[in-house]
């Protein structure tokens, strides 16, 4: 028989930092338009330098289309429910 130990706090610390999580999607969801212009803007909302965007837009972190639309040689335009959605993903941004 197997039988399994269950930490109730831990479970509990666990889905607390998941609603956390959540809560926080939604404000931004709330606060930001649905499309961002400038990798500075869109940096900001997930907690990383317009540069960091910058570069990892060039290095295929982030795809055209999906992510962003890059409008002309200068004009990106930020999706923020795909930039939402990889932060809440990539570990590196918490």
């Amino acid at each position: 028989m197997l039988t399994i130990e269950v930490d109730a706090k831990t479970i509990a610390k666990q889905v607390a930092v998941e609603v956390v999580k959540m809560m926080q999607l939604e404000i931004k969801r709330q606060i930001y338009p649905f499309q961002i212009k400038g990798d500075a803007n869109a940096g900001s909302m997930i907690g990383v330098t317009g540069e960091a965007m910058k570069q990892r837009r060039h290095n295929g972190f982030y795809r055209d289309g999906y992510h962003f639309d890059k409008k002309s040689d200068k004009i990106i335009m930020w999706n923020r429910d795909a930039l939402l959605e990889e932060s809440l993903n990539d570990k590196s941004l918490h």
